[in-house]
């Protein structure tokens, strides 16, 4: 019976590598916007959001990060009338951007766009103004590439600490959080073999432990009548 759970495991991680090489080197960058910022309406904050994912797709990142976020900061600089009738709102928005490392609160990458928008209202204007972000141009990507060399470079220099945390995490059988720490690792590192042979002695033995459990369970029940 544990022979079937460890052939289980096995065979449910080979997804899960067939989808990190079709991915190549995507790494987890999370898209972040706060929306109590003051300077800009709620609606004009989700359209951020939505421009900050669709950025990072765009530029080959994936999946949600716990520590590296995509973000920033809108300011409206100036708000004008148009002179015809009806009168549209004319905005000049800058919205910095930034990579962070955030449990640490370092900026790892940062850019600035200088935008207008013109619309009924200066909620309208103002996002207007941020669908004006080109996520692909040559600047953005510049920005996003220099990011992910910074990125790769904080795992590359930090992957036997990680690699102690997820083993100190395993022994005391707590798995997900160790195949979480594993999990953000890039697999473009030079050391990613040895991440994902640790994922696969770690998710069997997380399998092989819910076996023994279910395998009591079913005793017990036997045993009872």
């Amino acid at each position: 019976m544990k022979r079937y759970f460890i052939g289980l495991a096995a065979a449910l991680l080979m997804p899960l590598y067939a989808a990190a090489q079709d991915a190549g080197s995507r790494i987890a960058l999370t898209p972040y916007v706060c929306y109590d910022i003051e300077s800009i309406p709620g609606t004009a904050s989700s359209a951020l959001e939505r421009k900050l994912t669709s950025m990072a797709t765009a530029n080959g990142f994936a999946g949600m990060s716990d520590r590296f976020l995509l973000t920033a900061i809108p300011e409206v600089m100036s708000v004008s009338m148009t002179p015809t009738a009806p009168a549209q709102f004319v905005v000049e928005v800058e919205v910095e951007v930034y990579v962070v490392n955030n449990p640490e609160e370092v900026i790892v990458g940062q850019t600035v766009y200088s935008l207008k928008g013109v619309g009924a209202s200066e909620q309208k204007a103002v996002i207007s103004a941020i669908n004006q972000i080109n996520v692909r141009s040559v600047d953005t990507r510049r920005f996003l590439e220099n990011a992910r060399s910074k990125i790769i470079e904080y795992y590359d220099g930090r992957l036997p600490s990680i690699i102690a945390k997820a083993q100190s995490l395993a022994s005391m059988t707590r798995y997900d959080e160790a195949l979480a720490v594993l999990s953000a690792v890039p697999d473009c590192l030079a050391g990613y073999p040895q991440i994902a042979e640790m994922m696969v002695d770690i998710y069997t033995s997380r399998i092989d432990r819910d076996a023994d459990s279910l395998i009591r369970a079913a005793s017990a029940k036997l045993a009872s009548g």
